[in-house]
């Protein structure tokens, strides 16, 4: 029998960014017993720890002048079929205040209207968000981290949970490994799962590569159905020397997009009629197949890959700007590659496709509830709320609401909750990690660079039946090629959640035979009505069997 060390808690909050941050500073103002288990150290681990882009914003309460409707109706028209009316509701109703809550934590703020966002990907009708002063996400956590810091909430660094323990179709704890490979047995009245999304698994994203998948695999292992998986929020951004999104302000210095032989390459990839300019003058993150920019984020992916995929395959080249021309247009990004020891003004900055925002997750309702009951779902581990794209600054805005709701719901049911026995706990965590370390033959060390590279040639901006055929077949692959013996429980569980993430991904996105968002599909271009709906997949018999669902 393994050796656990047993925590208990009404509610346990998994991860540390900004939707965990909130539900514990909510469970907490609801009397509860807090643990928060963090997978690094908090405020260094997940997207809020280091997201940044020129215009990072928060959505915040719609305009005097609106009822609320037309913001409802912005986010349903982005999801475009794939997004819960219940979900946008609660979004619409709550932002406003989960917005004033961050300026009375001490958040700064800016209101701006920035009209070239309202027309493009970020799917806004009318402007309604706030930028973040120092542009920075990590403001967001650092805001919370302090409240956090002024209550008794018990924060635990360095522990990855692997599983949720189940009894009875309700959820009664978690099993969490430490970095030296000891085990915690958390035996608890309610759940909030927010540890992120997968950025891991893919080569290039502003975040941190701790996020292998942990969230997705768990609730799927735990068979909770995961819907929207095939929707990445995708786009370009620097890949050295620091990995940054490249947003409006940068493309509207109407740079040269060249080759490592500093050849011009976007003409290459564009229709005929339009022209090199007419596409910088509307480029903007993030990618999707309704708008022309789609070619300048083709032309980065397809020279990329044509590159090997690595960090010296395409460059974004301004250097016919003078430094004021550059600052002027676009200062935050140009310091942030000033600081990182890139001049702008006189260097090319390497580009490549990343992973920004994964719209899909665990299905949950009006409450962040799954239908495991007492688990709650919140942040980027969440589905329903995001689909083929979402309103810009509303990523934020759902971890504050959704972990607000998520927070206080887990105090309310955690709290009335009966605590499982030591023994009864014990004996579901060794039932649990027999099976799992049973379908984890190969070692996440060794099989992680081949997984981005599949993930990067069949899961990002082009994606038909041969690329998503060959993830899946080679993920099948990382598993036959098996593992010595001596491997740590730790790296067994972190490789099959990995492959289990990116399995949903790729099986999700063969499923969908249409083209919406940032999901196209060479072999079917265009959105087909058959396909307004979400894939929902879920284990059944010890297999991934996908559906297709009305949210």
């Amino acid at each position: 029998m393994r050796k656990y060390s047993i925590v208990p808690a009404d509610v346990l909050i998994i991860g540390g960014g900004g939707a965990a941050l909130r539900a514990a500073i909510a469970a907490k103002e609801e009397g509860a017993a807090v643990v928060m288990a963090v997978k690094g150290k908090l405020g260094a681990c997940g997207s809020t720890s280091v997201a940044f882009a020129e215009t990072t914003m928060i959505t915040g309460s719609p305009l005097e002048e609106e009822s609320g409707k037309e913001m409802y109706e912005d986010i349903l028209k982005a999801g475009m079929g794939t997004v819960s009316p219940g979900l946008a509701e609660a979004l619409v109703r709550d932002c406003g205040q989960r917005v004033k809550d961050l300026e009375r934590y001490g958040l700064k703020m800016q209101r701006r209207v920035y009209s070239q966002l309202n027309v493009s990907g970020f799917a806004h009708s009318a402007p309604r968000t706030y930028i973040i002063s120092s542009r920075m996400e990590h403001s967001i956590q650092e805001v919370l981290i302090k409240e956090i810091r002024n209550t008794d909430v018990a924060i635990l660094e360095g522990v990855q949970i692997v599983r949720l323990l189940t009894e009875r179709q309700q959820v009664v704890g978690a099993v969490g490994i430490k970095n030296d490979d000891s085990l915690l047995l958390f035996k608890a009245g309610a759940v909030v799962l927010a540890c992120g999304g997968a950025h891991g698994i893919f080569p290039h994203h502003p975040s941190t590569g701790d996020m292998i998948g942990d969230s997705f695999a768990m609730c799927y292992y735990a068979g909770l159905p995961m819907v929207n998986m095939e929707f990445l929020q995708i786009g370009y951004m620097s890949a050295a020397p620091v990995k940054r999104i490249l947003s409006a302000p940068v493309w509207r210095l109407n740079p040269r997009l060249v080759n490592r032989l500093g050849e011009s390459v976007l003409e290459g990839y564009l229709p005929e009629g339009v022209t090199a300019r007419e596409i910088f003058s509307i480029a903007e993150f993030p990618y999707t197949v309704r708008l022309d920019y789609k070619y300048l984020h083709q032309a980065v992916y397809g020279e990329w890959m044509k590159a090997g995929g690595g960090a010296q395959g395409v460059f974004l080249d301004v250097t016919g700007h003078s430094r004021e021309e550059i600052r002027a247009q676009a200062p935050y990004t140009y310091e942030v590659f000033k600081t990182a020891g890139l001049d702008m003004a006189a260097e090319r900055i390497p580009v490549a496709i990343g992973v920004q925002t994964f719209h899909g997750g665990c299905l949950i309702d009006e409450n962040a509830e799954t239908q495991l009951k007492r688990l709650y779902v919140c942040g980027e581990a969440a589905g329903g709320l995001m689909g083929a794209e979402r309103p810009g600054g509303n990523a934020l805005a759902e971890c504050q609401v959704f972990g607000n709701i998520a927070g206080r719901n887990a105090a309310g049911s955690g709290r009335r909750a009966s605590v499982l026995s030591d023994s009864r706990a014990v004996s579901l965590a060794e039932d649990m990690l027999d099976e799992a370390q049973s379908e984890a033959p190969v070692s996440f060390a060794a099989c992680i660079r081949e997984l981005r590279r599949l993930m990067a040639a069949g899961c990002l901006t082009i994606r038909n039946v041969q690329t998503l055929r060959g993830v899946i077949e080679g993920i099948d692959r990382l598993y036959s090629a098996g593992a010595p013996e001596h491997l740590s429980l730790k790296d067994r569980l972190s490789a099959a959640n990995g492959l289990t993430a990116a399995r949903l991904i790729a099986v999700s996105a063969l499923a969908r035979e249409d083209s919406r968002g940032g999901h196209f599909r060479s072999d079917f271009p265009v959105r087909r009505q058959e396909f307004d709906g979400s894939v929902s997949i879920q284990k059944i018999d010890g297999k991934m069997q996908v559906s297709f669902i009305k949210l």
